[in-house]
C-alpha cells in the first residue's frame, strides 16, 4: 500500500513529497546497511552452519528464556528487498514530521521504543496459540510513527493506492488496525499482526507519555527553586507542552 500526502482543498490535489529529516534518513540508511551485510553474510553463515537472523531476530520462545537483545535487533532486520522498501517508505512519509516535533534524539528513542515494545505482542500470541516463529522487520516501529503522526496532524490528507479517495490520517490508522486486527483473526493469531497492532498502542501510549514524564521532570527540578512566581524556563516548558496537546490544526 502506497500513501502519498494530499495537501489542498477542491480541485486537483498537489502531491508533495516530504523533506526527509536527520534522524529519518540515518534510520533508512541503517536499515539499507544491515539488509545489504544480511545479503552478503549469508553464504558465509550457511558455510559456518551460524543463521544470524534466527540469532538477532525476535523469536518469542527465545526472547522468554532470555535472549533479551532481540526486541532491538529484530528492527534491522529484513525478510527481502520488497519488506525494506515498504517499512522505510512508510517511515519516509510519516517520521519527518513527528522527527520536528519531537527532536532527533527523542524521535529515535521513540522509534526504537516502538519497535521493541509492538513485538512483545507476540508473546501473547505465543501462549494462546502457540505460535512462535522468527520475526524480523521495522513494522512495529514504522506502525508507532503512523499514529504519532495522526496524533500530531490527524486531518492531514492521504490517497491510498488504487483507492482514488482520499482519507484523513486518522482514517488511515483505523483502517489500518482493522486490516490487521482481520489478519491476526483469521491467522490464528499472526505474529506479524500481533507486531503491528502492538507498535500502534506502544506509538500512541509513549505519545502520551512523553509530556507527563516532562512534567513530571520538571516539577521535580522546579522543587529545588524558591521564591514565587514562574522562571522563564517555566514559560519555555508550558510552551512546549501545549505542542503535545495534539489539537487540529488549521
Amino acid at each position: 500500500m502506497n500513501t502519498y500526502q494530499s495537501f489542498g482543498g477542491g480541485g486537483a490535489a498537489n502531491f508533495v513529497m516530504p523533506g526527509v529529516t536527520y534522524a529519518v534518513r540515518r534510520l533508512i540508511l541503517l536499515n539499507a546497511a544491515v539488509f545489504a551485510a544480511q545479503l552478503l553474510l549469508a553464504p558465509a553463515g550457511a558455510l559456518l552452519g551460524v543463521n544470524g537472523t534466527v540469532w538477532l531476530g525476535f523469536t518469542p520462545g527465545d526472547f522468554m528464556r532470555g535472549c533479551l537483545w532481540q526486541p532491538l535487533t529484530y528492527q534491522f532486520l529484513h525478510g527481502g528487498l520488497m519488506h525494506l522498501f515498504m517499512n522505510m517508505l512508510w517511515l519516509y512519509f510519516f517520521g519527518p514530521e513527528v522527527e520536528r516535533l519531537l527532536g532527533s534524539r527523542q524521535f529515535v528513542r521513540f522509534y526504537l521504543g516502538c519497535g521493541a515494545l509492538g513485538v512483545l505482542a507476540s508473546v501473547l500470541s505465543l501462549v494462546l496459540w502457540g505460535n512462535n516463529p522468527v520475526i524480523v522487520g521495522a513494522s512495529g516501529a514504522v506502525m508507532g510513527v503512523m499514529v504519532a503522526f495522526a496524533m500530531v496532524d490527524p486531518q492531514r490528507q492521504f490517497i491510498l493506492f488504487p483507492l482514488p479517495v482520499p482519507v484523513s490520517a486518522v482514517w488511515l490508522v483505523v483502517i489500518v488496525a482493522f486490516l490487521n486486527v482481520v489478519t491476526a483473526l483469521n491467522g490464528g493469531g499472526d505474529t506479524s499482526a500481533a507486531t503491528h497492532l502492538g507498535g500502534m498502542a506502544a506509538g500512541y501510549g509513549l505519545m502520551k507519555a512523553i509530556p507527563l514524564y516532562h512534567q513530571w521532570r520538571r516539577g521535580r527540578m522546579r522543587g529545588r527553586w524558591t521564591g514565587p512566581g514562574k522562571t522563564p524556563s517555566d514559560r519555555a516548558h508550558e510552551a512546549v507542552d501545549n505542542i503535545f496537546k495534539f489539537k487540529d490544526r488549521d
